[in-house]
C-alpha cells in the first residue's frame, strides 16, 4: 500500500498479533520503515460519512475510544481452527491446546501427534504461512514413510 500511495496514512486496528523469525522483522519494519500506524484495539463500528468511512472503537492499551476516518477500509479476521479439528481430535484421541488447534506433543516437533501413524501438519496446529504449511507437511510425509518403509521389513513373505 504504501509503495502505491506513498503520502497515504496507513492504520493497523489489530486485537493480537503473532509474528516470530522473518515475519517479525516485517512487522517492526512496517512501523518504522514504512510508518504504519498500530492501534491495538477493537473496532465496534464503522459509518459511510459520505466520503469517508468513519471508524468507531476502543484502543485497548489507553483503554479509551477511537475516532478515525478512512478512504478505504481492509477487514481480515483471525485464524481459529474449525469444528472438524474438534472431530479429529475426538476421533483420534489427540490433544487441543487452549486456543482449540491439536497440540503436539513436542512444542517444537509439530509432526508429532503422540499417536501413533497419526501426523499434524499445517495449520491444524497453529496459524502460519504456506512456506512453513508446505515445510510441515514435508516433515509429516518423512515420518510417514518411515512408518511405512518398517512395516513393510515386518513382513515375512509366503
Amino acid at each position: 500500500m504504501r509503495r502505491l500511495l506513498p503520502d497515504s496514512q496507513i492504520y493497523m486496528i489489530y486485537m493480537d498479533i503473532r509474528t516470530w523469525g522473518l515475519w517479525e522483522k516485517l512487522y517492526w519494519d512496517s512501523m518504522e520503515k514504512y510508518g504504519i500506524n498500530y492501534i491495538r484495539g477493537r473496532v465496534g463500528e464503522v459509518y459511510y460519512t459520505g466520503e469517508k468511512l468513519l471508524v468507531k472503537g476502543e484502543d485497548t492499551l489507553v483503554r479509551g475510544p477511537i475516532e478515525v476516518l478512512f478512504d478505504m477500509l481492509v477487514l481480515a479476521v483471525g485464524m481459529e481452527p474449525g469444528e472438524g479439528t474438534r472431530q479429529a481430535a475426538r476421533v483420534f484421541g489427540l490433544n487441543l491446546n487452549e486456543y482449540g488447534f491439536l497440540k503436539p506433543r513436542q512444542p517444537n516437533i509439530h509432526f508429532d501427534s503422540g499417536v501413533g501413524g497419526v501426523f499434524l501438519a499445517g495449520a491444524c496446529v497453529a496459524p502460519m504461512s504456506i512456506e512453513e504449511a508446505l515445510e510441515e507437511g514435508s516433515a509429516a510425509a518423512m515420518q510417514a514413510a518411515k512408518v511405512l518403509i518398517r512395516s513393510s521389513k515386518q513382513r515375512v513373505p509366503i
